[in-house]
């Protein structure tokens, strides 16, 4: 039964580009054939509402403000009450380049918070070399596959060794 809902939960892409061959081809087909049954197949199960259920977008918290290149940030990841095999997969991303920085990391020790939710908190290194950098995530349920909508926050990366300057100072008054 599993399996089968499992099966049914999976994404089907239909092809809906028209051609004449392919009209020509199936005025010939009989309806006959189309009425015989699937060899080996029963009445499919009835789906159920989990695998219908779209998974939550996972919550990011990540510090304000710019990023310090070389320096480790705290991010804190939050989904509402979700079944013990739904995990986040959290990633790095280079924002101009798009290349990927770091992860993809399956975050899966998701624990209880106060506010009835889960939660999980994971330390990442903000890279040298990049401007901007792009978090995202998404909620995944390991047993169906089923993923949730991405988020994602972009924030600006300085340089450690960036000296404070004030307006006055530069421009020269």
């Amino acid at each position: 039964m599993n399996i089968a809902s499992a099966w049914l939960a999976q994404e089907i892409v239909v092809d809906d580009t028209y051609s004449e061959l392919e009209a020509n081809g199936t005025e010939n087909y009989s309806f006959e054939k189309e009425k015989q049954p699937l060899l080996g197949l029963s009445s499919s199960p009835p789906i159920t509402a989990a695998a219908i259920e779209p998974l939550p977008i996972p919550e990011l918290h990540v510090p304000d403000g710019e990023l310090i290149a070389g320096k480790f940030i705290i991010v804190r990841v939050v989904l509402p009450e979700v079944l013990p095999q739904v995990v986040v997969k959290l990633w790095l991303e280079d924002y101009q380049t798009r290349w990927l920085l770091e992860g993809p990391h399956l975050l899966t020790n998701l624990l209880p918070n106060a506010l009835g939710g889960l939660e999980v908190m994971t330390q990442l290194n903000i890279p040298f070399g990049c401007l901007e950098i792009r978090l995202e995530a998404i909620a995944l349920d390991l047993t169906t596959q089923q993923e949730s909508h991405k988020v994602t926050i972009v924030r600006t990366v300085i340089p450690p060794n960036l000296p404070n300057l004030q307006l006055d100072e530069l421009l020269g008054m």
